[in-house]
């Protein structure tokens, strides 16, 4: 958007852009706005044991996401179009899962038990300096950050 900043038109054939210049004010607008988007929640990579019931992944998913982050759980999702019965494709689910984790800024163990393939899902975070904590660290965090006004 341009604001013109002169009544007069000019009569050479460029001069009419040296007419239309852009407020500093809308660009700074512009600018807030652009900064307000960009403003994105951190991926939170949802570590569960393999066996978790799908109402306990979307709960586990549900409390990530009123915490401030975006949950990543491809147990939920992938298995919605990949058969892990099926030897390559729970390969190609192993592979999409530590693509997704590499992504995430931190990996979140849910539960109360650590199976292997967690354990292997833990081990792959630390070994990228992913931050490693649990739902109840999650919710601290958030605690101690809202208590110093963060």
């Amino acid at each position: 958007m341009a604001i013109h900043v002169d009544s007069q038109q000019s009569s050479s054939p460029a001069g009419w852009l040296s007419n239309w210049i852009a407020s500093p004010l809308f660009i700074k607008q512009i600018y807030v706005k652009r900064k307000e988007i960009t403003m994105e929640k951190a991926f939170a990579y949802v570590c569960t044991a393999s066996d978790a019931a799908p109402r306990l992944l979307k709960r586990y998913c549900r409390k990530i996401y009123e915490l401030g982050y975006v949950p990543i759980c491809p147990k939920l999702s992938d298995s919605q179009y990949l058969q892990m019965e099926n030897a390559d494709e729970k390969r190609e689910f192993q592979n999409i899962s530590r693509q997704k984790l590499c992504r995430c800024r931190m990996l979140v163990v849910c539960g109360n038990e650590i199976s292997n393939s967690m354990s292997a899902e833990i081990g792959t975070a630390e070994k990228r300096n992913i931050i490693c904590t649990t739902l109840e660290g999650l919710a601290k965090i958030k605690e101690s950050n809202e208590h110093d006004g963060l």
